[in-house]
């Protein structure tokens, strides 16, 4: 490969790994269709062809399209963000849990049809971790207790909780 300096740099042992969202919409359009898959990446290549020329496109090996995550995929990936952030509290004992609505509730404000998931660790920052750093700082909680985060009203809320009556976090 030649850059725009004219310097040659040898690629024939390497993998390189391009991601894009172009043709997203006509993934959403068809998610959870499995008879119109053909259809849909006809119409992803199409767009890809719209938006790169000739020349890269034949350049490029394979093409592999992603489904639409689902909310089962959602829900773990809010549980493995969780994960890192019960992590951080074990020093201090406390346990985190999260109810069934609590993670439907992260899992839904945090995906974006056109962003993913990505934007699902900024939710649980937003609707867990700020809420329990406050609770922390005001002493509200304290080393060793449980916090339970549930929906109440349409919002998250965080609330102490006995150790008697905790929640287990459930992924599905």
């Amino acid at each position: 490969m030649t850059d725009s300096s004219g310097n040659v740099v040898n690629f024939k042992n390497c993998i390189i790994v391009f991601t894009s969202n172009i043709g997203s919409d006509r993934i959403l359009e068809v998610a959870g269709d499995p008879s119109r898959r053909k259809e849909m990446r006809h119409e992803v290549m199409r767009a890809m062809k719209d938006s790169f020329r000739p020349e890269f496109i034949n350049r490029v090996d394979e093409f592999v399209i992603f489904d639409s995550l689902g909310t089962s995929q959602l829900r773990e990936i809010v549980r493995l963000e969780l994960n890192k952030l019960q992590g951080r509290l074990v020093d201090r004992r406390i346990t985190l849990n999260l109810s069934d609505a609590a993670f439907d509730y992260v899992a839904d404000t945090g995906y974006d049809a056109v962003y993913g998931a990505r934007p699902l660790k900024r939710a649980l920052q937003r609707a867990v971790e700020t809420p329990l750093a406050k609770m922390l700082l005001s002493q509200e909680a304290r080393d060793g207790d449980t916090v339970l985060a549930d929906v109440a009203n349409g919002h998250l809320q965080l609330t102490l909780s006995s150790k008697d009556n905790q929640l287990s976090p459930s992924p599905t």
